[in-house]
């Protein structure tokens, strides 16, 4: 439990840091439910009381990336929240050369998920590549202490610009 004093109405975005393990699974402001949104203070809110909830329930998401021909291969595997929101959770990770990759720790909800052979096309992930590719990926929904499994195809290096 802890009190800050002194904060100003407006709009507020809270961030929660430091909770490795976890994932926070509900914010409460009075009665109203502020989880996924900017937090707006006025004189009525700012004296209710904030309850924010972590879980330890988080996911994961497993698979396997194949070539096009269905061969497996490595590559860079990018998880992005969906929905897309710049700043929205973004993580990669890489499939070994027999395809397989696995990213556990993930907090429940749904992710698009793309396999890259190119991992500077990988690392640069832009707003405009999850549009682009937007066909080329899987979207997987994970609850809690669930484990999802997935098969992507890996897009080529080589895979043109749409």
């Amino acid at each position: 439990s802890f009190d800050v004093a002194g904060v100003s109405p407006g709009i507020w975005t809270l961030q929660v840091t430091g909770n490795f393990g976890t994932y926070v699974k509900s914010i409460r402001l009075g009665s109203r439910d502020v989880t996924a949104y900017d937090i707006p203070l006025d004189a009525a809110t700012t004296a209710a009381p904030m309850q924010i909830t972590l879980s330890r329930a988080l996911s994961t998401i497993t698979g396997i990336v194949q070539t096009a021909d269905g061969t497996p291969t490595g590559s860079a595997v990018t998880l992005v929240r969906v929905p897309y929101e710049p700043g929205s959770m973004t993580m990669m990770t890489g499939a070994g050369s027999d395809g397989r990759f696995t990213t556990p720790g993930l907090p429940p909800g749904t992710y698009r998920v793309f396999a890259w052979e190119d991992l500077e096309t990988a690392q640069r992930y832009s707003e405009d590549d999850y549009a682009r590719y937007r066909d080329q990926s899987a979207t997987v929904t994970v609850k809690e202490n669930e484990t999802a499994r997935v098969t992507l195809h890996r897009i080529p290096a080589s895979a043109p610009l749409r």
